[in-house]
């Protein structure tokens, strides 16, 4: 696996299971060495720089969101935990807790009714791997 970001409450996240790219992993899992899932979700990529929101979180959450059952942002904010930023600017990154990335009001969250809209057996493979 690829490693993604260190975090000092969790150590070293490596990139698990894209869920969903562009030009870049948009929504995607990590684990660390003690195999702890978290949801990673792109909110921002462009010249001022990146940032993810990091949430740790288990597998049947996982499922919940790819089977259309809570949004992404009910997986980030209820179904999560650590509430971790992460910024990328000028080639280095930064890793806060807690801050206003989080707020029900932030433009980092995504919007209340953003679901994956699966499409039959979209993400079948990736429900099997995480049930």
């Amino acid at each position: 696996m690829k490693k993604f970001i260190k975090i000092n409450k969790y150590g070293d996240l490596y990139v698990d299971r894209i869920l969903f790219e562009s030009y870049f992993p948009i929504i995607f899992t990590c684990r660390n060495a003690s195999n702890n899932i978290f949801i990673c979700v792109c909110c921002q990529n462009n010249r001022e720089g990146c940032k993810w929101l990091v949430g740790k979180t288990d597998k049947s959450s996982i499922v919940k969101m790819l089977k259309d059952e809570i949004t992404i942002r009910d997986l980030l904010l209820n179904f999560s935990s650590g509430k971790i930023s992460v910024d990328y600017i000028d080639g280095k990154y930064v890793v806060s807790y807690g801050n206003s990335d989080w707020n029900e009001d932030s433009i980092y969250l995504p919007k209340k009714d953003s679901y994956m809209y699966v499409e039959e057996a979209e993400f079948n493979d990736d429900i099997i791997y995480f049930s």
